[in-house]
């Protein structure tokens, strides 16, 4: 009797069908330890919760927690004060200047943003996203906010800053195109050494504009210099709402004191351009954040709402 062996074809079947099951296997070990990982964080993220609620009743005056590091407590202070093991990572945690409100973040892994969980003195149910600091004053914005509606060229454009919360927006129309108009709004920054300003803005408009639109830092006592011109600003605008972000590297050293947004007038009489959800975000890595005020989940107000810097857990895009 003739035996007769595996044909080619028979052969790259069998290797093929070997091929398909390992990469199921590989696609489900990857999305169980994913998901175990990510059940992990949640629950260290609940821990630093309950230590830091842990802390505050025990505390003598029964209202602060420790301050963060944007007030210039330490990671280390931290879990000193609150009992948080080494075992867990603290990426990120931030305060009010009175410490009566924090936002803390645990990851997988130090630095790790993809696996990012935060919670919050409003929020004690894990959110994804990385602690951040909103640093525009009134980031929706609406209401009357003089650093949120500067004409520049006062005969050439017109600024109408939105009276109602649910529909904020400001806008910029031109009202005499042969006048070099302008807009403006104005954050401070602080007085640090800064990495990279992270900036965004919802944008839309009518019409082209009469000049590329620009936003820059000023250097502390000394001039506006250009930060996010071109990557920032299209020369024309949707009809539609539109995010816009970027980041910008700063000189290592330099101390700056405010950022603002800078907009031209239009070719036109009647062009407008309408923004809203203003995103400053001081950051140490080149990262992008979702829109986030003291208004949003997990979020809070350092100081009176909408007319102080807010803080709270951000998703890196």
């Amino acid at each position: 009797m003739i035996r007769r062996g595996f044909t080619i074809v028979e052969l790259l079947i069998v290797i093929v069908v070997i091929g398909i099951l390992v990469a199921i296997i590989v696609v489900s070990y990857k999305g169980i330890t994913e998901s175990a990982l990510q059940s992990q964080v949640k629950a260290n993220a609940t821990e630093l919760a309950q230590a830091l609620s842990t802390y505050k009743v025990s505390n003598s005056n029964g209202e602060n927690y420790p301050l963060g590091t944007n007030n210039g407590g330490s990671i280390s202070n931290l879990r000193t004060l609150a009992n948080i093991p080494n075992s867990i990572e603290v990426d990120a945690y931030l305060t009010d200047p009175s410490g009566n409100n924090y936002c803390i973040t645990t990851t997988s892994n130090a630095g790790s943003v993809t696996s990012a969980y935060s919670v919050s003195s409003t929020a004690s149910t894990p959110i994804r996203g990385v602690c951040v600091e909103n640093l525009i004053l009134n980031p929706k914005p609406y209401g009357s906010a003089s650093n949120l509606c500067t004409v520049t060229t006062s005969d050439g454009a017109t600024c109408v800053l939105s009276s109602d919360k649910s529909n904020p927006y400001v806008t910029i129309t031109t009202t005499d195109n042969t006048k070099d108009s302008g807009w403006e709004t104005w954050s401070r920054v602080g007085d640090y050494s800064l990495s990279y300003l992270f900036a965004s803005v919802d944008v839309k408009g009518n019409g082209s504009v009469k000049t590329s639109r620009t936003d820059s830092v000023q250097e502390n006592g000394g001039s506006w210099r250009s930060l996010l011109v071109v990557v920032f600003w299209p020369t024309t605008f949707s009809a539609n709402w539109t995010t816009y972000g970027a980041v910008s590297g700063l000189t290592p050293g330099d101390t700056w004191q405010s950022f603002r947004f800078f907009a031209r007038g239009g070719s036109n009489v009647g062009d407008s351009l309408v923004y809203r959800y203003f995103m400053l975000v001081k950051t140490s890595t080149i990262s992008e954040y979702s829109y986030g005020d003291g208004d949003s989940a997990g979020w809070f107000w350092t100081g009176p709402p909408n007319n102080s810097t807010s803080i709270g857990p951000a998703v890196v895009q």
